[in-house]
């Protein structure tokens, strides 16, 4: 396994979003292992017949495997999908396993992510070094009442019991403003932290609304390595529902540019990929729905 790896959770459901995926990042790997991780021996074996056909830079995990190094647990609620807990627990566990194997970075994506013709993956992961060690973590206001339950949880899951942690701001929310990315040194650090927190198993605890890079963000924090920062001076939405004049005053007011754009933001206004020039992928493809006009 190469020390950079890209790591995409997947399921049969997501088998067209696969091998788009695969055709759109064929040859482009670069010293780059892709990781798929499936729901269980019968996915991971189908990923692996079709993954063949692209190159050896490929790597297809079984979560139900990886879950049973941590315990019988584990395995019942990856399988019933106890609160929700599948996706991110998956997300988890390969990142476990990548750490575990050699890797010493890992960016997170979703199978509906398209790879822009300039994308280069040592340029794409020394983008992603960069924002990482700015240590700024930028992020919208929560708002509605998804956000601060969110919010809630994910302080909730890495300090249960315990009142609000100073360092962290209650109104920050930071999902999807750039590409999860997961140093292994960090992260192997916080599974040690929340092994010592649960004695029961910390993915006995973790659920959907504890969102996984929020998460090691606030992990970050509290230990120190990172700040929550929040651009109310520009405008007061969470990062997904950034419109194009927004992103553009955000990237240029922190000196921060992210390595994606989402695609309703490209869709309305292709010139962003031109004013990020750190942009190198195309995220949510499938949250964009156009009406025919009359």
């Amino acid at each position: 396994m190469h020390e950079n790896v890209i790591i995409v959770p997947i399921y049969s459901g997501h088998m067209e979003r696969m091998i788009e995926f695969l055709g759109n990042v064929a040859g482009r790997l670069a010293g780059t292992t892709l990781v798929f991780c499936a729901s269980n021996a019968w996915e991971a074996k189908m990923f692996r017949g079709l993954s063949s056909l692209f190159g050896d830079s490929i790597v297809v995990l079984d979560a139900e495997a990886l879950a049973s190094t941590l315990s019988p647990d584990a395995v019942h609620r990856l399988l019933h999908d106890i609160d929700h807990c599948t996706i991110p627990l998956k997300k988890y566990l390969a990142l476990r396993h990548c750490f575990e194997n050699g890797a010493k970075s890992a960016a997170v994506l979703d199978s509906d992510t398209v790879f822009l013709p300039r994308f280069d993956a040592t340029k794409f992961f020394a983008v992603l070094d960069h924002n990482y060690y700015l240590g700024l973590a930028l992020g919208g206001r929560v708002d509605g009442q998804m956000g601060p339950a969110i919010v809630k949880a994910c302080h909730a899951f890495l300090w249960p019991g315990q009142p609000q942690q100073p360092a962290i701001d209650a109104n920050w929310y930071g999902w999807f403003f750039d590409v999860p990315y997961y140093k292994a040194v960090d992260f192997m650090g916080m599974l040690s932290y929340l092994t010592k927190v649960y004695s029961d198993g910390w993915w006995n605890h973790y659920g959907w609304f504890a969102f996984d890079h929020m998460v090691y963000t606030y992990y970050r924090v509290g230990v120190g390595e990172a700040d929550l920062a929040i651009y109310s001076d520009v405008c007061e939405v969470i990062p997904e529902f950034l419109m194009p004049p927004q992103l553009r005053a955000v990237w240029s007011k922190y000196d921060q540019y992210p390595a994606w754009i989402s695609y309703p933001m490209v869709a309305q206004d292709p010139a962003l990929v031109a004013d990020n020039p750190n942009a190198m992928l195309i995220c949510h493809t499938d949250r964009c729905k156009f009406a025919s006009g009359a």
